[in-house]
């Protein structure tokens, strides 16, 4: 069972010793989805999009986070290897939440896992071509 007991603090101190936030999700065994919740906690809210802007609660996730069908295994949707995103691609074609994750994601600048049914290389390609 992964663990949820994680501060931000811990995150941003083995962050600080050069770790990247896969390592740090290693480290403290627990998801990486965690991991950026944890980052996001009591930081100021980037510009985003209008409409997500009401969503946002202050400590910047969005209020669908918690309703979203990948929060009962987050860690699908960071696959270790590109070959392993089906599955969660495949949950985010069917959720109700798959554009504001998009565009949340986008915004935020979210480099590593399945967000809004795209990957990490197919966000890449989006953000290019915009």
């Amino acid at each position: 069972m992964k663990r949820r007991d994680i501060t931000a603090n811990q995150v941003r101190a083995l962050l600080d010793e050069g770790l990247s936030k896969a390592q740090v999700a290693d480290e403290l065994d627990t998801s990486l989805d965690l991991i950026y919740r944890r980052l996001r906690e009591g930081e100021p809210s980037r510009t985003v999009a209008p409409s997500l802007a009401a969503e946002l609660p202050k400590g910047g996730v969005p209020v669908w986070v918690s309703t979203a069908p990948c929060g009962e295994n987050p860690d699908m949707f960071f696959p270790k290897y590109a070959n392993q995103a089906s599955p969660a691609v495949q949950m985010c074609r069917s959720c109700a939440h798959r554009l504001p994750c998009l565009a949340w994601a986008m915004a935020e600048d979210i480099q590593e896992g399945i967000w809004g049914g795209l990957t990490e290389r197919e966000r890449r390609k989006l953000k290019r071509s915009a």
